[in-house]
Order: C-alpha cells, then structure tokens, then sequence
C-alpha cells in the first residue's frame, strides 16, 4: 500500500537491539523494519499525527556505498556516515510497548514511524566504541545512555542487518540509513524542544508540538 502510495523505501530500523528490551519482548534476537522516505522528518513533529510514539535515541549510518554480507565492521565504517537520531516508533496498538508480541510488533514494521537525525560525519570503529549520549527535553535532563547498549557496538546491528538481508536477496543499498538501535529504554514524548548529543558528534534537535 505505501508503494502504491508512491512511497520508497529509504533505510532501515532495527528494534530490541537491547538486551532488556529483548526481555520485554521475550526474545533473544532483535527485529528489524523498512522505513519508507515518509517517514524521514526534519525538526518538527506534531504528536496529532501518530497513535502513541515514544522516543528513542540512536546513532545513525547513512550508507555511501552497498553494504555486503561479507563486509567486516571496519568495511561498514569506511562506507558508511554516523550521525546522531532521534527515532520515534510507533505502533497500531495502545499501549503497545511491552504488551504485545514480539510478532505483533514484527507485523507492525518493527513499530516504526519517523526518523530525524542530525549532520554526519565519517568516524571510525573506536569513535563510537560506548560513546556517551545524553538527550534533553527543554534544557532539562530527559534520557542518556551508551552506545555499547545497541549489542555491544553499533555496527554490529549493522552487520546482523546485512544478514538478514541476504538471506532474502536484499542489500543495504548505497543512498539507504540505517537506525542503528536505542541507547536508552523508549520514552513517552511530550510537547517541547529535544536535543540529543554524542560525544563527537553533532546534535540533533526535534520540536514536538501537541
């Protein structure tokens, strides 16, 4: 339907890269979904137009040349852009995160719905090797967390991604993101002005109005 609706599919999230969201989902493995070119956002969003998002924050790899199952980590690094995201999950049923299925939200894309991130720069694999994140909400502290959370490095989803890929006879294309996965447990957003900052890195900033 979003094909038909014109839509292409611009990256990819990947979800429960956490071991304690896995837990939530009673899971051992973590999902992925395609994020379509609509679902990129720029600095604004209005909560008005999802159902029930939250808020998650994550380092981003925009992709410059076609990512191969047999590329190693140092390879995906060099092909790739890191910046910092905001990425905003979303899902059909109320209060989902927690209480439905790991195959319900595997139904529902992996519970994506909007994606903004920051300026991107090329880093290598120890830059962003348990790189600190901090996330505030009016100038006040709301999230923070470590890179070493998205299964131990962010890359590594990445390489898992590629994978997964594979094995249906898809590649992470050149031109395409990858969300690499939260480095704090999902919030519930309000209105206000978020910024997010890696060490390294430069921010990312999102106004949410009602």
């Amino acid at each position: 339907m979003k094909f038909q609706n014109g839509e292409k599919v611009a990256g990819y999230k990947i979800s429960l890269s956490g071991k304690l969201q896995r837990v939530f989902f009673n899971t051992d493995t973590p999902l992925y979904g395609e994020m379509t070119d609509s679902s990129l956002v720029k600095d604004e969003i209005s909560l008005s137009d999802y159902i029930k998002p939250l808020l998650e924050f994550e380092i981003v790899f925009l992709v410059d040349e076609t990512i191969y199952v047999s590329d190693s980590a140092e390879t995906i690094m060099r092909k790739c852009r890191i910046a910092a995201g905001f990425e905003i999950p979303d899902s059909r049923f109320m209060d989902w995160y927690g209480n439905i299925s790991k195959f319900e939200l595997e139904a529902d894309g992996a519970a994506n719905a909007a994606l903004v991130y920051g300026e991107a720069r090329q880093c290598t694999y120890d830059e962003i090797d348990n790189l600190l994140g901090r996330v505030t909400l009016d100038g006040e502290q709301y999230a923070e967390g470590s890179s070493i959370e998205i299964m131990g490095h962010p890359v590594n989803p990445v390489q898992w991604l590629a994978e997964m890929l594979d094995i249906r006879g898809k590649e992470i294309q050149a031109g395409m993101f990858v969300s690499s996965g939260a480095v704090n447990m999902p919030k519930v957003i309000t209105p206000g002005h978020y910024v997010g900052h890696f060490d390294g890195l430069p921010k990312v900033s999102l106004h949410v109005s009602q």
